[in-house]
C-alpha cells in the first residue's frame, strides 16, 4: 500500500513538474512574442511611411502662377526692343529735320541776303562820306545796329520754326530736343553774319 502511495505521489509530482514547464514555456513565448510585437510596432512608428504625397513626383513640383506681363521676356528680347525703339525714334528724327531743312535753309539765305545788302548800302555811303571828307567812324555803329535789328527779325523766325518742330516731337513722342539743336545752330549761324559784317566795314 506504502508502495503505492509512493508511486502514485511520484506521478503527481512528476506531472506537475512537467505542466509547470510547459507553462512557464508558454508564458516565455508570450512574452517574447510581446516584446517583438512592441519592437515592430516601435519600428513602424520611428520609420516614416510614404504618403501620397511623396509616392506622386508631380505633387512636388508646384503648380507655375501666370507670368505677369513681360515676365516671359528674356535680356537679349528687351535689348533688341530698346535698340528697335532707338532706331525708330532716330528714324523719326530724321524725318522730322527733313521736314523743316527747307524752312531752315529760308531763314538763313534771306539773312545772308540782308546782310550782302546792308554791306552794299554801307559801302555806298562810306563812299560818300569819304569824298566829303566826313567822318565815317561812326559808320560802324550805325549799320551794326541796322544788321542787330536784321537779326532780332531773323531770331522770330527761328522761334517760330523751332515752336513748329517741339509741337511734332511732342505729337510723335520723341524724347529729343531737336529745337534746341536748332537754336544752338542759329547762334552759330549770327556770330559768324556779325563777324562777317565787322570785317567788311573795316575793308571799307
Amino acid at each position: 500500500m506504502k508502495k503505492y502511495i509512493l508511486v502514485t505521489v511520484s506521478a503527481v509530482v512528476i506531472i506537475g513538474a512537467i505542466l509547470m514547464l510547459l507553462l512557464n514555456r508558454d508564458r516565455e513565448e508570450k512574452t517574447v512574442s510581446s516584446t517583438g510585437d512592441q519592437k515592430t510596432s516601435e519600428s513602424t512608428k520611428s520609420t516614416p511611411q510614404p504618403t501620397s504625397e511623396n509616392n506622386n513626383p508631380k505633387d512636388k513640383v508646384s503648380t507655375p502662377q501666370n507670368p505677369k506681363p513681360g515676365d516671359n521676356v528674356l535680356p537679349t528680347d528687351k535689348k533688341e526692343e530698346e535698340v528697335n525703339l532707338e532706331e525708330k525714334q532716330e528714324e523719326t528724327i530724321r524725318e522730322i529735320k527733313s521736314m523743316y531743312q527747307p524752312r531752315w535753309d529760308e531763314i538763313n539765305q534771306l539773312a545772308d541776303k540782308r546782310l550782302a545788302e546792308l554791306l552794299v548800302q554801307a559801302g555806298k555811303e562810306y563812299k560818300v562820306n569819304k569824298e566829303r571828307k566826313q567822318d565815317v567812324a561812326r559808320l560802324e555803329m550805325k549799320y551794326l545796329d541796322i544788321y542787330n535789328g536784321y537779326e532780332q527779325s531773323t531770331k522770330a523766325q527761328v522761334d517760330d520754326m523751332v515752336a513748329s518742330i517741339q509741337k511734332e516731337v511732342i505729337k510723335r513722342d520723341i524724347h529729343d530736343n531737336i529745337g534746341e539743336e536748332y537754336l544752338q545752330m542759329y547762334q552759330i549761324q549770327k556770330e559768324k553774319r556779325v563777324e562777317k559784317l565787322r570785317e567788311e566795314l573795316k575793308k571799307l
